[in-house]
């Protein structure tokens, strides 16, 4: 399980310059994602996919899996995590609204 988990945070890390080995170009990538969420709005899919969208109970933005339709955003799924994962995803929150504070 360690080492599945290794290859796909790598591949999620590495994604963009797989993207642009591929394409010569990250836009494309930008464009493909853009247009399939639209295609899933258009639809009234329900399809789910990583969305970045506020948390109420982080007090900033996230991205985790929501369910996509008519709308945009109909729902947001908060995956099981291990209590690592959770102290983690806390962490990163704190990490972004302490980003953020440091602009104003």
């Amino acid at each position: 399980m360690d080492r599945f988990r290794s290859e796909v945070e790598s591949a999620v890390k590495y994604a963009n310059i797989d993207i642009i080995e591929g394409t010569g170009a990250s836009q494309h990538g930008i464009g493909i994602v853009t247009a399939r969420l639209v295609e899933a709005m258009l639809r009234n899919e329900g399809l789910v996919a990583p969305i970045g969208a506020f948390q109420p109970q982080f007090s900033v933005t996230l991205s985790l899996p929501a369910v996509i339709g008519h709308g945009g955003v109909s729902k947001v799924l908060m995956p099981a995590l291990s209590p690592e994962e959770s102290d983690t995803l806390v962490m990163s929150a704190e990490v972004i609204k302490e980003s953020l504070a440091s602009l104003t």
